[in-house]
């Protein structure tokens, strides 16, 4: 069993093609169906919810910073095949925040904020705090309380899935 906010995702580890649902359950997967092949990437990927009001301030918060361009900035809901390429459907990525390293990991809630954090001016201090003093777990323990609300309360629209 994997840290809530860290999944390694075997497929992507190096140039091998993602087939995590395949991978998961055992199955064979149809050549067809395989995604494209990823190798390291250049910046982590962040996907967040584009439909969020609180989400869409704290990204273009955090965009504005990136001046570098140090971190692709993906709405999974403008972009359901990135998400099916890591293994996630849109209802998993709405319920926390998901980051895929440029290794290949994929990790969420507070451990994918320090993957960004690392690479924004300011805020990189705030993740050498966080690590540094060991608060990630409890952190994430909190964020995942805080997540789970904002999901339900996203939810009740109806656009993932729950009523």
């Amino acid at each position: 069993m994997y840290f809530k906010g860290v999944r390694s995702i075997p497929a992507m580890r190096g140039p091998v093609a993602c087939r995590q649902a395949a991978a998961h359950d055992g199955a064979a997967a149809n050549q067809d169906d395989q995604p494209e092949m990823i190798d390291t990437l250049p910046r982590p990927v962040l996907f967040y919810d584009g439909g969020c009001p609180l989400c869409r301030r704290e990204i273009a918060h955090y965009r504005k910073l990136d001046r570098d361009g140090a971190v692709e900035w993906v709405d999974l809901l403008a972009a359901p095949e990135r998400l099916r390429q890591v293994g996630l459907d849109t209802r998993q990525a709405m319920a926390r925040l998901h980051v895929i390293e440029v290794d290949g990991r994929l990790v969420s809630g507070v451990a994918g904020f320090v993957a960004i954090w690392r690479r924004l001016p300011y805020y990189r201090h705030l993740a050498r705090v966080v690590t540094g003093l060991g608060l990630l777990h409890p952190l994430d323990w909190a964020y995942s309380r805080f997540a789970a609300r904002r999901f339900r309360s996203r939810c009740k629209s109806g656009v993932c899935g729950v009523g």
